[in-house]
Protein backbone atom coordinates (compact mmCIF):
# COMPACT_ATOMS: atom_id res chain seq x y z
CA UNK A 1 0.00 0.00 0.00
CA UNK A 2 2.71 2.58 1.08
CA UNK A 3 4.75 1.91 -2.06
CA UNK A 4 1.51 2.46 -4.52
CA UNK A 5 0.73 5.75 -2.87
CA UNK A 6 4.96 6.48 -2.84
CA UNK A 7 4.27 5.68 -6.26
CA UNK A 8 1.48 7.76 -6.79
CA UNK A 9 2.76 10.90 -5.45
CA UNK A 10 6.26 10.20 -7.88
CA UNK A 11 4.13 10.35 -10.64
CA UNK A 12 2.02 12.76 -9.81
CA UNK A 13 5.25 15.06 -8.95
CA UNK A 14 6.81 14.36 -12.25
CA UNK A 15 3.87 15.20 -14.05
CA UNK A 16 3.69 18.75 -12.23
CA UNK A 17 7.21 19.03 -13.18
CA UNK A 18 6.53 18.26 -16.95
CA UNK A 19 3.97 20.68 -17.06
CA UNK A 20 5.83 23.43 -15.33
CA UNK A 21 8.42 22.61 -18.40
CA UNK A 22 6.06 22.88 -20.79
CA UNK A 23 4.44 26.08 -19.67
CA UNK A 24 7.56 27.81 -19.46
CA UNK A 25 8.67 26.04 -23.08
CA UNK A 26 5.87 27.07 -24.58
CA UNK A 27 3.97 30.39 -23.08
CA UNK A 28 7.28 31.75 -21.77
CA UNK A 29 6.30 35.34 -20.01
CA UNK A 30 3.21 35.32 -22.51
CA UNK A 31 0.71 34.80 -19.38
CA UNK A 32 0.77 37.41 -17.14
CA UNK A 33 1.30 37.49 -13.36
CA UNK A 34 -2.25 38.86 -11.77
CA UNK A 35 -0.89 42.29 -9.77
CA UNK A 36 -3.77 45.06 -10.08
CA UNK A 37 -3.86 46.01 -6.67
CA UNK A 38 -5.77 49.60 -7.45
CA UNK A 39 -3.27 51.53 -4.56
CA UNK A 40 -0.01 50.40 -6.23
CA UNK A 41 0.30 53.73 -8.22
CA UNK A 42 -1.46 55.70 -6.02
CA UNK A 43 -0.78 58.43 -3.08
CA UNK A 44 -3.34 60.20 -0.92
CA UNK A 45 -4.73 64.07 -2.17
CA UNK A 46 -6.96 66.04 -0.69
CA UNK A 47 -8.15 67.32 -3.73
CA UNK A 48 -9.20 64.05 -5.71
CA UNK A 49 -9.04 61.37 -2.69
CA UNK A 50 -6.09 59.87 -4.58
CA UNK A 51 -3.98 60.63 -7.65
CA UNK A 52 -0.97 59.05 -9.14
CA UNK A 53 2.06 58.67 -7.61
CA UNK A 54 4.18 61.55 -9.57
CA UNK A 55 7.78 59.99 -11.36
CA UNK A 56 6.59 56.34 -10.39
CA UNK A 57 6.87 53.19 -12.91
CA UNK A 58 6.44 49.23 -13.10
CA UNK A 59 3.99 46.86 -14.60
CA UNK A 60 0.82 46.59 -13.91
CA UNK A 61 -1.50 43.04 -14.56
CA UNK A 62 -5.51 41.99 -13.91
CA UNK A 63 -4.09 38.20 -14.97
CA UNK A 64 -5.24 38.72 -18.16
CA UNK A 65 -3.51 41.54 -19.65
CA UNK A 66 -0.66 43.39 -18.53
CA UNK A 67 1.37 46.65 -19.50
CA UNK A 68 4.32 48.72 -18.30
CA UNK A 69 3.81 52.36 -16.85
CA UNK A 70 5.26 55.63 -16.44
CA UNK A 71 3.91 58.40 -14.75
CA UNK A 72 5.48 62.08 -15.43
CA UNK A 73 6.41 64.32 -12.11
CA UNK A 74 3.14 65.51 -11.79
CA UNK A 75 1.41 61.61 -11.88
CA UNK A 76 0.20 61.58 -15.22
CA UNK A 77 0.77 58.69 -17.18
CA UNK A 78 2.86 59.52 -20.06
CA UNK A 79 2.12 58.03 -23.60
CA UNK A 80 6.06 56.83 -24.28
CA UNK A 81 8.75 55.24 -22.06
CA UNK A 82 10.28 58.45 -22.70
CA UNK A 83 7.58 60.78 -22.71
CA UNK A 84 6.10 62.91 -25.81
CA UNK A 85 4.96 66.32 -24.20
CA UNK A 86 6.61 69.47 -26.28
CA UNK A 87 6.10 72.80 -24.95
CA UNK A 88 4.10 75.20 -26.84
CA UNK A 89 2.11 72.54 -28.42
CA UNK A 90 -1.84 72.80 -28.67
CA UNK A 91 -2.69 70.92 -25.14
CA UNK A 92 -5.97 68.37 -25.35
CA UNK A 93 -6.77 67.16 -21.74
CA UNK A 94 -8.35 63.16 -22.02
CA UNK A 95 -10.23 62.45 -19.19
CA UNK A 96 -11.51 59.50 -17.44
CA UNK A 97 -11.09 56.50 -15.32
CA UNK A 98 -8.78 53.44 -15.65
CA UNK A 99 -10.19 53.23 -19.32
CA UNK A 100 -8.45 56.28 -20.15
CA UNK A 101 -5.73 55.28 -17.88
CA UNK A 102 -5.70 51.67 -19.50
CA UNK A 103 -3.02 50.36 -16.97
CA UNK A 104 -3.22 47.14 -18.94
CA UNK A 105 -1.20 48.03 -21.67
CA UNK A 106 2.20 49.58 -22.36
CA UNK A 107 2.04 53.65 -22.27
CA UNK A 108 2.30 53.64 -26.33
CA UNK A 109 -0.69 51.31 -26.72
CA UNK A 110 -3.28 53.76 -24.55
CA UNK A 111 -6.07 55.57 -26.10
CA UNK A 112 -4.63 59.30 -25.39
CA UNK A 113 -1.33 57.93 -27.06
CA UNK A 114 -3.37 56.48 -30.08
CA UNK A 115 -4.73 59.66 -30.43
CA UNK A 116 -1.68 62.02 -30.32
CA UNK A 117 0.38 59.88 -32.55
CA UNK A 118 -2.72 60.30 -35.35
CA UNK A 119 -3.14 63.57 -34.81
CA UNK A 120 0.79 64.36 -35.11
CA UNK A 121 1.16 62.90 -38.08
CA UNK A 122 -1.73 64.92 -40.23
CA UNK A 123 1.46 67.35 -38.76
CA UNK A 124 -0.85 68.86 -36.09
CA UNK A 125 1.52 69.79 -32.87
CA UNK A 126 -0.69 68.79 -30.37
CA UNK A 127 -0.08 67.15 -26.81
CA UNK A 128 -2.95 64.71 -25.70
CA UNK A 129 -2.31 64.54 -21.82
CA UNK A 130 -3.63 61.40 -20.02
CA UNK A 131 -5.47 62.58 -16.85
CA UNK A 132 -6.78 59.29 -16.30
CA UNK A 133 -6.47 57.75 -12.85
CA UNK A 134 -8.14 54.38 -12.11
CA UNK A 135 -11.16 53.89 -9.58
CA UNK A 136 -12.20 58.34 -10.80
CA UNK A 137 -15.69 59.54 -11.08
CA UNK A 138 -16.33 62.05 -13.26
CA UNK A 139 -15.72 64.34 -9.92
CA UNK A 140 -12.33 63.90 -9.61
CA UNK A 141 -12.16 63.73 -13.76
CA UNK A 142 -13.13 67.05 -13.77
CA UNK A 143 -11.63 68.55 -10.57
CA UNK A 144 -8.24 67.16 -12.08
CA UNK A 145 -8.78 68.69 -15.36
CA UNK A 146 -9.78 72.14 -13.57
CA UNK A 147 -6.91 71.58 -11.03
CA UNK A 148 -4.44 71.51 -14.52
CA UNK A 149 -6.29 74.22 -16.44
CA UNK A 150 -4.16 77.03 -15.59
CA UNK A 151 -0.76 75.42 -16.19
CA UNK A 152 -1.79 73.71 -19.87
CA UNK A 153 -4.58 75.59 -21.00
CA UNK A 154 -5.87 73.41 -22.94
CA UNK A 155 -8.03 73.54 -26.29
CA UNK A 156 -9.98 70.52 -25.95
CA UNK A 157 -11.22 68.43 -23.49
CA UNK A 158 -12.41 64.40 -24.39
CA UNK A 159 -14.05 62.48 -21.03
CA UNK A 160 -14.27 59.03 -22.03
CA UNK A 161 -17.45 58.00 -20.34
CA UNK A 162 -18.33 54.09 -19.02
CA UNK A 163 -21.38 52.95 -16.78
CA UNK A 164 -19.89 52.76 -13.68
CA UNK A 165 -19.09 55.98 -13.27
CA UNK A 166 -22.23 57.15 -12.11
CA UNK A 167 -21.59 54.27 -9.23
CA UNK A 168 -18.50 55.98 -8.52
CA UNK A 169 -19.76 59.33 -8.40
CA UNK A 170 -21.74 58.10 -5.14
CA UNK A 171 -19.85 56.30 -4.09
CA UNK A 172 -17.61 57.67 -1.09
CA UNK A 173 -15.31 54.59 0.28
CA UNK A 174 -15.18 51.51 -0.84
CA UNK A 175 -14.52 48.94 2.71
CA UNK A 176 -10.98 48.90 3.81
CA UNK A 177 -9.76 50.67 0.74
CA UNK A 178 -6.98 53.02 1.58
CA UNK A 179 -8.29 56.62 0.74
CA UNK A 180 -11.81 57.64 -0.11
CA UNK A 181 -13.03 61.02 -1.65
CA UNK A 182 -16.16 63.35 -1.98
CA UNK A 183 -19.00 63.88 -3.70
CA UNK A 184 -21.66 66.12 -4.86
CA UNK A 185 -25.06 65.71 -3.10
CA UNK A 186 -27.98 67.77 -4.02
CA UNK A 187 -29.82 67.78 -0.36
CA UNK A 188 -33.57 67.71 0.41
CA UNK A 189 -34.99 71.33 -0.06
CA UNK A 190 -31.88 72.33 -2.24
CA UNK A 191 -31.81 73.29 -5.75
CA UNK A 192 -27.99 72.90 -6.04
CA UNK A 193 -25.48 70.14 -5.86
CA UNK A 194 -22.81 71.20 -3.03
CA UNK A 195 -19.60 69.39 -2.12
CA UNK A 196 -19.22 66.44 0.44
CA UNK A 197 -16.09 66.05 2.35
CA UNK A 198 -13.97 68.07 -0.21
CA UNK A 199 -11.03 68.71 0.33
CA UNK A 200 -10.95 65.25 1.18
CA UNK A 201 -10.49 64.42 4.71
CA UNK A 202 -8.74 61.42 5.76
CA UNK A 203 -10.73 58.49 6.57
CA UNK A 204 -10.29 55.29 8.33
CA UNK A 205 -9.88 51.79 7.09
CA UNK A 206 -12.67 50.23 8.57
CA UNK A 207 -14.63 53.33 7.08
CA UNK A 208 -17.50 52.80 4.07
CA UNK A 209 -20.15 55.37 2.79
CA UNK A 210 -22.61 55.99 -0.45
CA UNK A 211 -25.20 58.22 -1.18
CA UNK A 212 -28.37 56.55 -0.42
CA UNK A 213 -32.03 57.09 -1.54
CA UNK A 214 -34.89 57.20 0.47
CA UNK A 215 -38.57 56.20 -0.50
CA UNK A 216 -39.14 59.94 -1.64
CA UNK A 217 -36.22 60.01 -3.54
CA UNK A 218 -34.06 61.84 -1.78
CA UNK A 219 -30.36 61.33 -1.41
CA UNK A 220 -28.76 61.06 2.53
CA UNK A 221 -24.87 60.10 2.97
CA UNK A 222 -24.53 56.51 4.59
CA UNK A 223 -21.52 56.10 6.63
CA UNK A 224 -20.55 53.01 8.55
CA UNK A 225 -17.29 51.88 10.68
CA UNK A 226 -16.84 48.42 9.95
CA UNK A 227 -14.94 45.67 11.66
CA UNK A 228 -11.29 46.00 11.40
CA UNK A 229 -9.33 43.84 9.80
CA UNK A 230 -5.54 42.79 9.29
CA UNK A 231 -4.87 44.61 6.11
CA UNK A 232 -0.71 44.33 6.31
CA UNK A 233 -1.07 40.79 6.72
CA UNK A 234 -3.72 40.89 3.61
CA UNK A 235 -0.96 42.88 1.42
CA UNK A 236 2.01 40.99 2.58
CA UNK A 237 -0.39 37.27 1.30
CA UNK A 238 -0.57 39.37 -1.45
CA UNK A 239 3.01 40.38 -2.34
CA UNK A 240 3.61 36.76 -1.83
CA UNK A 241 1.00 34.87 -4.30
CA UNK A 242 2.47 37.65 -6.61
CA UNK A 243 5.83 36.69 -6.39
CA UNK A 244 5.25 32.97 -6.07
CA UNK A 245 3.14 33.26 -9.06
CA UNK A 246 6.56 34.86 -10.90
CA UNK A 247 8.69 31.73 -10.22
CA UNK A 248 5.82 28.98 -10.75
CA UNK A 249 4.20 28.84 -14.25
CA UNK A 250 1.44 26.58 -12.82
CA UNK A 251 0.25 28.53 -11.01
CA UNK A 252 0.39 31.72 -13.18
CA UNK A 253 -1.53 29.50 -15.89
CA UNK A 254 -4.28 28.49 -12.67
CA UNK A 255 -4.76 32.06 -12.35
CA UNK A 256 -5.30 33.01 -15.64
CA UNK A 257 -8.03 30.76 -16.51
CA UNK A 258 -9.21 31.00 -13.24
CA UNK A 259 -9.85 34.96 -13.99
CA UNK A 260 -10.71 34.24 -17.64
CA UNK A 261 -13.49 31.98 -16.21
CA UNK A 262 -14.36 34.96 -13.82
CA UNK A 263 -14.94 38.13 -16.47
CA UNK A 264 -16.68 36.02 -18.40
CA UNK A 265 -19.44 35.37 -15.82
CA UNK A 266 -19.41 39.01 -15.03
CA UNK A 267 -19.66 39.32 -18.57
CA UNK A 268 -22.92 36.96 -18.68
CA UNK A 269 -23.92 38.07 -15.49
CA UNK A 270 -28.12 38.96 -16.05
CA UNK A 271 -28.76 42.68 -15.06
CA UNK A 272 -31.87 40.97 -13.18
CA UNK A 273 -29.65 39.07 -11.03
CA UNK A 274 -29.07 43.23 -9.64
CA UNK A 275 -31.85 44.74 -10.91
CA UNK A 276 -33.91 44.80 -7.89
CA UNK A 277 -31.14 45.48 -5.31
CA UNK A 278 -32.14 48.71 -3.29
CA UNK A 279 -29.65 49.75 -0.34
CA UNK A 280 -32.43 51.68 2.04
CA UNK A 281 -34.46 48.86 2.04
CA UNK A 282 -31.18 46.46 2.92
CA UNK A 283 -30.20 49.11 5.43
CA UNK A 284 -33.99 49.54 6.49
CA UNK A 285 -33.75 45.86 7.01
CA UNK A 286 -30.20 45.52 9.21
CA UNK A 287 -27.66 45.26 6.93
CA UNK A 288 -25.13 48.22 7.56
CA UNK A 289 -22.80 47.07 4.37
CA UNK A 290 -23.16 45.05 1.41
CA UNK A 291 -20.89 44.63 -1.38
CA UNK A 292 -24.14 45.00 -3.67
CA UNK A 293 -24.89 48.43 -2.50
CA UNK A 294 -22.97 50.01 -5.26
CA UNK A 295 -23.76 47.95 -7.97
CA UNK A 296 -27.68 48.69 -7.48
CA UNK A 297 -26.85 51.90 -9.31
CA UNK A 298 -25.67 49.80 -12.51
CA UNK A 299 -27.72 51.04 -16.17
CA UNK A 300 -31.09 49.32 -15.82
CA UNK A 301 -31.28 48.94 -12.33
CA UNK A 302 -34.19 50.00 -9.99
CA UNK A 303 -32.52 52.38 -7.65
CA UNK A 304 -30.63 53.96 -11.63
CA UNK A 305 -34.11 54.06 -13.14
CA UNK A 306 -36.15 55.79 -10.36
CA UNK A 307 -33.31 58.20 -9.44
CA UNK A 308 -32.65 59.11 -13.64
CA UNK A 309 -33.29 62.73 -13.21
CA UNK A 310 -31.44 62.77 -10.32
CA UNK A 311 -28.60 61.08 -11.99
CA UNK A 312 -28.69 63.14 -15.00
CA UNK A 313 -28.77 66.18 -13.31
CA UNK A 314 -25.35 65.52 -11.26
CA UNK A 315 -23.80 64.04 -14.29
CA UNK A 316 -24.56 67.65 -16.40
CA UNK A 317 -23.34 69.89 -12.79
CA UNK A 318 -20.47 68.20 -12.87
CA UNK A 319 -19.46 68.12 -16.63
CA UNK A 320 -20.44 71.91 -16.96
CA UNK A 321 -17.91 72.81 -14.00
CA UNK A 322 -15.51 72.74 -17.61
CA UNK A 323 -16.85 76.32 -18.43
CA UNK A 324 -14.81 77.38 -16.03
CA UNK A 325 -11.83 76.90 -18.23
CA UNK A 326 -11.64 79.73 -20.36
CA UNK A 327 -9.69 78.17 -23.54
CA UNK A 328 -11.66 74.99 -23.94
CA UNK A 329 -13.40 75.25 -27.91
CA UNK A 330 -14.23 71.73 -27.92
CA UNK A 331 -15.87 69.14 -25.51
CA UNK A 332 -16.13 65.81 -26.23
CA UNK A 333 -17.39 63.05 -24.19
CA UNK A 334 -16.79 59.44 -25.71
CA UNK A 335 -18.09 55.92 -24.42
CA UNK A 336 -16.65 52.97 -25.22
CA UNK A 337 -19.67 51.60 -26.11
CA UNK A 338 -20.07 53.30 -29.61
CA UNK A 339 -23.65 53.46 -29.96
CA UNK A 340 -23.60 56.39 -27.24
CA UNK A 341 -20.87 59.73 -27.98
CA UNK A 342 -21.73 63.30 -28.50
CA UNK A 343 -19.46 66.48 -29.19
CA UNK A 344 -20.00 70.32 -28.17
CA UNK A 345 -18.82 73.22 -29.93
CA UNK A 346 -18.30 76.36 -28.31
CA UNK A 347 -18.52 79.33 -30.25
CA UNK A 348 -17.35 83.27 -29.84
CA UNK A 349 -19.75 84.19 -26.79
CA UNK A 350 -21.86 81.17 -27.24
CA UNK A 351 -22.58 78.27 -24.54
CA UNK A 352 -20.95 74.93 -25.49
CA UNK A 353 -24.09 73.29 -26.80
CA UNK A 354 -24.23 68.91 -26.04
CA UNK A 355 -25.70 66.59 -28.31
CA UNK A 356 -26.41 62.79 -27.74
CA UNK A 357 -27.23 60.73 -30.15
CA UNK A 358 -29.49 57.42 -29.14
CA UNK A 359 -28.38 54.67 -26.43
CA UNK A 360 -28.89 51.16 -27.55
CA UNK A 361 -31.20 50.02 -24.58
CA UNK A 362 -35.08 51.92 -24.37
CA UNK A 363 -35.15 51.06 -20.51
CA UNK A 364 -31.52 52.91 -20.20
CA UNK A 365 -31.41 55.85 -17.59
CA UNK A 366 -28.18 57.55 -19.40
CA UNK A 367 -27.95 60.83 -18.57
CA UNK A 368 -29.27 63.17 -21.70
CA UNK A 369 -28.00 66.29 -22.51
CA UNK A 370 -29.39 68.65 -24.84
CA UNK A 371 -28.57 71.83 -25.16
CA UNK A 372 -26.81 72.03 -21.80
CA UNK A 373 -24.55 74.59 -21.21
CA UNK A 374 -21.19 73.85 -20.17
Amino acid sequence: MKKNLLTLAISILFSLLLLEIGLRIFTGSRIPVKDHRNDMFWVDSQEFGWTNKPNSKGNFSNGLYNGYVVYDRYGNRQNSDEGTYVEGHENIFFIGDSTTESLEVNNDETVPAFLENSLRRTGRKVNVLNFGVRGYGTDQSVRKALHFAEQYKPRQIIYMYVDNDFIDNNTIKHPYAKYGKGVYVRRRGDSEFEAFNYPVPPYESTTAALVVFDPEGYPFIHQVSLPEKDLEFREKRDRFKVALKKHVYILRAISYVRGLSMHNVKVAMSPAAIRDIDPYEMIKNGEAWSEQFSISYVDGSKVRLKQKAYFGDQMKFLLSQLRMIDSVGKFTLYSSRASMRWRCSKKAGRPITSCLTSYRKPESSIVTLTSTQL
